[in-house]
C-alpha cells in the first residue's frame, strides 16, 4: 500500500490470525478512536513507519507472531490506549520497540521480548502517568519508564 496497512477508526475491531502487514509505506495498522482487537501468530513487519499504532482509546492484544523491522518505533501506544502482547517478539526496528505514550499501558506476558531495536532503550514511557507491567517469562532490554508499574 502507499500508505498505511490497515485502518481501524471509530470503534473498528481486526480480528487477523497469520496474516501478513508488510511493506507499507505508512504504518502497519493504525488504531484510532475506541478501535479493538486481536492478532494472532501475525506479523507486522517492514513497514516505512511504526509496525503498529495504537491511539484514542483503543486496545490491541497481539498473540504470538512478531513486529519487526519496521521504519520507525515497533509499536506506538498513545491517547489513553492500552497494548497486550502475549508471546509476540517486537524486536530490530527503527527506533525503539515499544513507546508508551501518558495515560497509557501495556502488559507484557508470556515469552513475549522487546529487545534488539536500534535505539537503546527498548521500551520507552513518556511521563509517569505511562504504564508498563512485565511478567515473566515476558522480558525486555533497557526501558526508560520512571515508574514501570504505575
Amino acid at each position: 500500500n502507499q500508505g498505511n496497512g490497515v485502518s481501524l477508526i471509530l470503534s473498528s475491531v481486526i480480528d487477523a490470525t497469520g496474516a501478513h502487514l508488510w511493506e507499507n509505506r505508512g504504518v502497519g495498522i493504525v488504531m484510532r478512536t475506541g478501535s479493538a482487537g486481536e492478532l494472532h501468530d501475525s506479523a507486522v513487519n517492514a513497514n516505512e513507519s511504526q509496525g503498529i499504532e495504537v491511539s484514542g482509546h483503543s486496545t490491541l492484544d497481539i498473540f504470538g507472531g512478531m513486529v519487526r523491522w519496521n521504519g520507525d518505533h515497533g509499536v506506538w501506544v498513545s491517547e489513553h490506549a492500552f497494548l497486550r502482547p502475549i508471546d509476540a517478539q517486537v524486536g530490530n526496528n527503527i527506533g525503539h520497540g515499544l513507546v508508551i505514550g501518558r495515560d497509557d499501558g501495556a502488559i507484557l506476558e508470556g515469552e513475549s521480548g522487546v529487545e534488539e531495536n536500534t535505539e537503546s532503550f527498548q521500551i520507552v514511557c513518556q511521563g509517569k502517568e505511562a504504564s508498563v507491567d512485565i511478567v515473566p517469562p515476558a522480558h525486555a532490554g533497557p526501558m526508560d519508564c520512571p515508574d514501570p508499574e504505575f
